[in-house]
């Protein structure tokens, strides 16, 4: 029976019989009688015959249809006379030509054609012949059949049209097609949608598919509920590791039950570690050499942290530095092995590996180790080697010459009150409270900084006035770590609108940032935004000279909006990677300014989809609190997905970063030290961190 409702068949079959009747039109009888056989119905058959008595090939195309549906013999349709026998051996020969297509045009059923398609088109998608497959389809697209609509999302599917695919795929999956869930799951797969892929596979009992897209998505509780049904240790590994990842390794010792495997004990001795390390290091260095990836270097973390709290220096350069020779060392272990060495002695050997983490997140980890060489060894060519490693990149010095100001009232001022205290019960919080205050770290980032403080003393966390500093300095990372942000340029070209009130150093940003962008091998122009001050398009255009930048412009006066328009269609035409708009900062005039803003936003938008990708906006360091009013009153009138802070080396209160960081949920994606064209610097948390509390 067909997919098709009996009433869609019956419907069409009452005007084929007239027209067999009328113009004894021999496609017509051939399309009737297959549908009549296809429905099944006696009485429909009776009535095809009735009106197709004067036809002469009446007998035969009926008694090849009906071989056909009693026993699904494709010869008896083939083995008809004259063109009938042709088009159907074409149709199962999957025999496109010009003749197929101009009789398949021509036949007077769309229901029929449907048919048709149904035996023809998977063969050909099989094959990969996606635009004959299309050139059937497209015809009967109008039918509701959740066949054809299956087809035409495989099609679409197989020449990359994503969008289109899933919409048919969605429709015949709603119908309870099979095939076509499995084929939109495997679409959503494609696509990233494994939540999705998911729910399909878990409807269609595919359960172990389930698992994968569930784990995929991050969503280890949909996985675990499902995988406990399955006898498949493999998986049950997989979703364990995902809930030892998860912290939830108490659900990941469930899991595994009696699944026994090394890879099973690995993830058994990461969760016992923290309780009996001992056990977890005779899991772990047992199961090393079978296990590989996470799992390796999970074992190797364990046994590494079995040898060193034991001292067992030895025992751990020889499991880890076989490893570091292939080069398959992580880092975190590779900072493990060059502690090792330095415990053993060999301290050359322990610089060179700690050289080549300064770059990493590990960078101040290795600067504590190499530092701690540097003062207990007795070799003056070892002290000068780490003298060498520690002298920082000209880009670092930059930062920290830059936030000089800001180090003396914060870190300066906290070094004199604790110069005179024996324990740092006796510091007073108070005092440093008001130290941050006065660097304008602002109060609620204070506030927390104080309290976390105050929890770690009594703790014992914190004992000496030394490590109350260091505390401090983990604090303000913990905070400006949160507000790391990447600038995006994944489109072409990237519109990036940047925002300020005068004075901020906005369009001297803008010069930098064009600056930076273009040694990294971005293309880019200006556009001056701001035609309200005939003085902002020609400090844009000296700088675009200096940088060597085009500038598009305008009048004095004119629309911004056009100019917008105007750098982004040249933008286009060149094709250009990057487009930065300058924009009016007359604060005083919020209410216009913003609505222009809005205004220039939504003319980038109409020519390139998404713009503008960026809208950044520029806060001046020296003002102080009044950055973060000016962050608000922005924030709340358009989109601001990145905040540059300018000046931070004319100012003590450099503090205020701490501040917007702690504000604002707004990324900040670069920072100013200095006038140079080069001085703008991509914001690195830890990076400034160092600077700030650099000796």
């Amino acid at each position: 029976m067909s997919t098709v409702s009996e009433k869609q068949i019956k419907k069409e079959l009452k005007g084929l019989r007239k027209e067999v009747k009328k113009r004894k039109n021999l496609w017509a009888l051939l399309a009737a009688l297959y549908l009549s056989f296809l429905l099944g119905d006696e009485k429909e058959i009776r009535e095809v015959e009735k009106e197709g008595k004067k036809i002469s090939e009446l007998t035969a195309v009926k008694n090849a249809v009906s071989q056909y549906f009693s026993r699904q013999d494709a010869d008896a349709l083939v083995s008809l006379e004259g063109e009938f026998g042709k088009f159907w051996e074409k149709v199962f020969q999957t025999d496109v030509d010009e003749d197929l297509k101009q009789s398949f045009k021509s036949l007077p059923s769309q229901l029929f054609k449907a048919e048709v398609c149904k035996i023809l088109v998977p063969k050909l998608l099989e094959r990969g012949d996606a635009d004959s497959a299309l050139y059937f389809l497209n015809q009967v697209e109008k039918v509701k059949d959740p066949h054809i609509w299956l087809f035409l999302g495989w099609a679409y599917d197989s020449k990359g049209i994503s969008n289109l695919a899933k919409d048919f795929l969605e429709k015949a999956a709603k119908e309870g097609l099979e095939e076509a869930k499995r084929r939109l799951a495997l679409l959503c797969v494609k696509q990233g949608d494994f939540p999705k892929a998911a729910k399909l596979y878990e409807d269609m009992g595919e359960l172990s598919e389930a698992v994968e897209c569930y784990l995929e998505a991050k969503d280890v509780k949909g996985a675990l509920k499902l995988v406990q049904s399955i006898d498949d240790s493999k998986l049950k590994i997989k979703v364990a590791f995902s809930l030892v990842e998860k912290g939830k390794g108490k659900d990941a010792l469930k899991l595994l039950g009696g699944v026994l495997s090394p890879e099973a004990d690995v993830l058994r001795a990461k969760v016992v570690q923290s309780e009996d390390l001992e056990s977890a290091f005779s899991l772990a260095k047992e199961a090393l050499p079978a296990v590989t990836g996470r799992l390796k270097e999970w074992a190797l973390e364990i046994i590494a942290r079995y040898y060193r709290e034991n001292g067992m220096w030895k025992e751990l350069v020889s499991v880890l530095s076989p490893l570091e020779v292939s080069g398959r060392l992580p880092l975190e272990l590779r900072l493990s092995l060059a502690e090792g060495y330095m415990k053993l002695g060999e301290e050359a050997r322990s610089l060179k590996i700690l050289a080549s983490l300064l770059e990493g997140d590990l960078r101040r980890k290795a600067k504590s180790l190499i530092k701690e060489i540097k003062k207990s060894t007795q070799s003056e060519e070892i002290k000068e080697i780490c003298e060498n490693i520690l002298n920082e990149d000209s880009f670092f010095k930059r930062l920290k010459e830059g936030l000089k100001k800001s180090k003396d009232s914060i870190i300066g001022r906290l070094e004199e009150l604790i110069e005179d205290k024996r324990q740092v019960r006796d510091v007073s919080l108070e005092e440093l409270e008001e130290i941050l205050l006065a660097a304008d770290v602002g109060v609620e980032a204070t506030e927390e900084i104080i309290g976390r403080l105050k929890k770690r003393i009594e703790i014992g966390d914190v004992k000496t006035g030394p490590g109350l500093i260091k505390a401090l300095e983990e604090e303000i990372l913990r905070i400006l770590k949160s507000a790391e942000g990447q600038l995006r340029l994944d489109a072409k070209p990237t519109v990036i609108m940047v925002v300020g009130v005068n004075g901020t150093g906005k369009t001297t940003t803008i010069a930098k940032l064009g600056y930076l962008l273009k040694s990294k091998g971005y293309s880019v122009i200006f556009a001056a935004g701001d035609t309200f001050r005939a003085a902002a398009i020609e400090q844009l255009e000296t700088w675009g000279h200096r940088v060597g930048i085009p500038v598009i412009k305008q009048k004095p006066g004119a629309d911004p909006s056009g100019v917008v328009y105007d750098a982004v269609m040249s933008a286009k035409a060149r094709g250009v990677d990057v487009v930065i708009i300058d924009t009016a900062g007359r604060l005083h005039t919020k209410v216009n300014l913003m609505e222009e803003l809005k205004k220039m936003a939504r003319v980038a938008s109409k020519e390139v989809p998404g713009a503008p990708h960026e809208t950044l906006l520029v806060l001046d360091a020296v003002v102080g609190q009044n950055a973060l009013s000016q962050a608000r009153l922005f924030s709340e009138a358009i989109p601001i997905t990145g905040i540059v802070l300018t000046k931070l080396d004319g100012t003590a209160k450099g503090g205020i970063i701490v501040a917007i960081a702690k504000k604002f949920g707004i990324p900040i994606k670069f920072i100013g030290v200095g006038e140079k064209v080069d001085d703008l610097q991509e914001f690195d948390a830890e990076r400034f961190v160092d600077a700030l509390f650099a000796e």
